[in-house]
């Protein structure tokens, strides 16, 4: 009830039975019923909510529910897409070889990384991919998702080396980032940043190529993070 409406007023009843009393005392009632049922500004010192559902689904638009003891809203804005309460993060910071055959052919790197279990939040270390992260929140969620991997050839330099995000082993191709391997041994620094939508149990894995030539890559250090 919207507490800025004035609430309609009951005099008191005559001794008698009076038509125009009882027509204007049903007209208060159902003005006091829409008033009741009208939406608008409300004040209260304390409210408690007894049995809110877990879930939003066949809710009408601002109703209360409730997320893991979190109150949330139904219908305002895309809540089951919100990054809130998911992140995580993924290393590796182990030598490892990644096969190269074809020239800028972006690749799994193949390599397992390790799950930082205790920042974990809706957010596991990839199956198909291991060196990617997947979403285990059972939910669809929008996620900011960082990834780097320090590198360079098994053997020469001069070379271009690339790295890609890539959504269930497709690569997104705006999140390329190249960077140059000057001489031999000097590692390449790539970096790469993306919103990106991922539905429950999708992965996001880290593909590297040599862009130059089919050179192998020595995979030296790299990082998923995800929030």
């Amino acid at each position: 009830m919207d507490r800025r409406l004035v609430s309609p007023k009951f005099t008191d009843p005559p001794r008698e039975y009076d038509q125009r009393y009882m027509d204007d005392l049903i007209r208060a009632l159902n003005d006091l019923v829409v008033q009741i049922r009208t939406p608008g500004l409300g004040r209260n010192t304390t409210t408690v909510f007894t049995d809110l559902v877990d879930g939003q689904t066949g809710l009408e638009p601002g109703t209360v529910w409730n997320e893991n003891g979190v109150a949330r809203i139904a219908g305002f804005g895309p809540d089951d897409l919100l990054g809130t309460h998911v992140y995580g993060q993924v290393s590796r910071t182990t030598t490892g070889t990644v096969t190269i055959t074809t020239a800028g052919q972006y690749v799994s790197t193949g390599l397992t990384a390790t799950l930082d279990t205790g920042t974990a939040e809706g957010i596991a270390l990839g199956t198909t991919d291991t060196f990617a992260v997947k979403n285990v929140s059972g939910k669809t969620r929008i996620l900011p998702i960082f990834g780097s991997i320090d590198a360079n050839t098994v053997s020469g330099g001069n070379k271009v080396l690339g790295i890609k995000l890539a959504l269930n082993g497709n690569v997104i191709n705006q999140t390329e980032c190249r960077a140059n391997q000057p001489n031999a041994g000097v590692e390449a620094k790539l970096v790469t940043r993306w919103i990106v939508k991922m539905e429950p149990d999708d992965e996001i894995a880290l593909f590297i190529a040599n862009i130059t030539d089919t050179t192998d890559i020595e995979f030296k250090r790299g990082r998923i993070v995800v929030g």
